[in-house]
């Protein structure tokens, strides 16, 4: 598990994006953690592996996968109570 991108705190969570890569494929995991525990509140698995941090406003988490020479990519925007 490799963290490329600097979590994002908002409130009590922190949003993070974790990268998994190997030879054949690479992935990743959006968190929702309590910023008091660091208990992992929940979890939304990326198609890719991102590299930007998260961004939260308006009550949603905006984050993004792939780098430019990866296909087929996402921006996702998640409630960000719930994800």
């Amino acid at each position: 598990t490799e963290y490329l991108a600097s979590p994002a705190p908002a409130g009590n969570r922190v949003y993070a994006a974790a990268a998994f890569t190997s030879v054949f494929d690479s992935t990743g995991m959006l968190y929702c953690l309590d910023a008091a525990t660091g208990r992992r509140i929940w979890q939304f698995p990326l198609a890719r592996q991102p590299f930007s941090s998260p961004a939260v406003a308006g009550g949603r988490v905006f984050v993004g996968e792939g780098l430019h020479t990866d296909e087929d990519c996402h921006l996702y925007c998640l409630e960000a109570t719930t994800g």
